[in-house]
């Protein structure tokens, strides 16, 4: 909060709290020059298994930020959406990185996505790379995966294997990227024949 207030240049009335990200969380209209900071529940990153549910819910939040078929966007057409990556709970950062990834690759993101870094003693922040996937390769290897993120074969493909989803003697099941993927890139969590 403290750092969402600095950002909006000492007025807090410009800083907007959503202490959650669900299916059915609304976001008001964006407005010029408003800070939003917005909670997910769950963030304990020391297991991937805690961090299937948060990255569900940064999916989700990835959503909102640029719409989809269901969903109206938050950001202006042609907005530009910028991570900055630097001070909080750092453990985070990997996984932020990878959704700023995820919204560059959608096809409906009009504006820039960024990710910036400031170092501890540095005295500008500098731009992270970020990739590009292809949102069609993406659907194509996350479909058939159930609600809990469970199908009994890998995909065809396996360009997300160990990233995504990772494979044992029970099946194939979604990591937490792979659960944040197939939120924000609209996988249906329909189960296919096996």
């Amino acid at each position: 909060m403290w750092t969402a207030i600095a950002l909006a240049e000492g007025d807090a009335s410009r800083v907007c709290y959503l202490p959650d990200v669900v299916e059915e969380t609304p976001l008001v209209r964006a407005e010029p020059n408003r800070v939003y900071v917005v909670r997910i529940p769950g963030l304990d990153a020391t297991s991937d298994t805690a961090f299937r549910t948060p990255m569900e819910r940064m999916g989700r939040l990835g959503r909102l930020l640029v719409g989809g078929d269901r969903t109206e966007r938050f950001t202006r057409p042609g907005e530009p959406i910028k991570f900055h990556l630097s001070g909080g709970y750092r453990a985070t950062t990997p996984y932020l990185i990878a959704l700023a990834e995820w919204l560059r690759s959608l096809e409906h993101t009009s504006g820039e996505v960024t990710a910036w870094v400031l170092p501890e003693k540095a005295t500008r922040s500098f731009r992270v790379p970020l990739r590009r996937l292809r949102p069609e390769w993406v659907r194509s290897e996350l479909a058939g995966f159930d609600r809990g993120g469970w199908r009994a074969r890998p995909p065809s493909d396996d360009l997300l294997k160990g990233y995504a989803y990772e494979q044992d003697g029970m099946g194939v099941h979604l990591t937490a990227f792979g659960m944040g993927m197939r939120a924000l890139f609209g996988v249906d969590d329909e189960p296919v024949p096996q």
